[in-house]
């Protein structure tokens, strides 16, 4: 008797509780690649935007140096190799499928991807004197070289067109240059009136170019209209050296290095200059950021939940859609 008025309440309970069925919103989100000394070798790291989830994605002997994000989201170029020579290579974003793309004695750097994701283009240091912008076809590994010059080459961007970097001119002075992404003549898109111009990077609507100056004394960030180049906003600088700027894919923020606390990190900034935020704090170098575009999460299957009314709920720890309850 005592059996069946227990099994009764069972009953009586079960009656009580629902059925609901749940499937996960689809959610989305940005990373940032960057470069690392934290474990004594440059690495390569992703984190999220606000410093959180420090996943490492690369562990080998040699440098894992200037990471650049698809912007389909499906690769990150680097280069890897040591003083005397670097290669370019790409993997996933989780460090998988490595795959080497250049096989020379160059010390290649600075890759950037083309808008499409099917191209790459990179620096090659060929000799002392010798820098080439090289534009590489990743599915056939077929290379061009675009640009030839005795003065050096360095940070590229690409936008439409063109592709924008910081060269040398004479021995004394930087600044920004251009070629057209089929080949031509390097020069000078912007009139400087400082011995610093570098590390230029487009925005990605197209609207604006961030670049490093020491126009005020000290290296800080700027930015300025391809349409007005004379005119330039502040972005940041805090009277030490910011540098390395890098865009969010939705044009609201610059990640970039500094030393403003001493030691080299990253932190990121709206492009108004607000809302200063520091995303690693390690006693080694972080450096050389990179954004993902944003990243859509696949549907997760639905999940079938119980819950007996009054004595337990389940709390998800994501967000999900109430599909039905029964």
């Amino acid at each position: 008797m005592r059996h069946t008025a227990v099994l009764f309440s069972c009953l009586l309970i079960i009656m009580m509780g629902s059925l609901f069925l749940l499937r996960r919103e689809p959610s989305t989100a940005y990373w940032i690649a960057f470069e690392s000394l934290r474990d004594n070798n440059y690495d390569l790291y992703r984190m999220l935007p606000d410093g959180s989830s420090v996943q490492r994605i690369t562990d080998t002997t040699v440098f894992e140096q200037m990471p650049a994000w698809s912007p389909d989201g499906e690769w990150i170029a680097f280069v890897e190799g040591t003083n005397l020579n670097r290669e370019v290579y790409i993997m996933r974003p989780d460090g998988s499928q490595r795959q080497r793309l250049t096989y020379d004695m160059a010390i290649d750097a600075h890759p950037i991807w083309s808008p499409d994701s099917r191209e790459l283009a990179y620096v090659a240091n060929t000799s002392l004197s010798t820098w080439e912008i090289v534009r590489l076809q990743v599915s056939a590994h077929a290379a061009q070289t675009v640009a030839e010059s005795g003065v050096r080459i360095a940070r590229l961007s690409w936008h439409d067109q063109w592709l924008t970097f910081g060269c040398s001119i004479g021995t004394s002075r930087t600044a920004i240059c251009k070629t057209d992404v089929d080949g031509g003549a390097l020069y000078e898109t912007l009139t400087p009136d400082a011995i610093y111009h570098q590390q230029p990077t487009w925005s990605p609507d197209g609207e604006w170019i961030a670049f490093v100056s020491d126009h005020e004394g000290s290296i800080g960030i700027y930015r300025l209209s391809p349409d007005y180049p004379s005119v330039w906003l502040k972005i940041v600088n805090s009277n030490s050296t910011d540098q390395q700027p890098a865009w969010s894919p939705d044009g609201q923020w610059i990640a970039f290095t500094s030393r403003r606390d001493g030691n080299w990190e990253i932190y990121k900034i709206r492009v108004d200059g607000t809302d200063l935020l520091r995303l690693t704090s390690f006693d080694r170098w972080d450096g050389y950021p990179t954004w993902s575009p944003e990243i859509d999460y696949d549907w997760h299957p639905a999940y079938l939940i119980f819950v007996v009314t009054g004595l337990f709920a389940f709390i998800p720890t994501v967000r999900y859609t109430l599909l039905a309850q029964i």
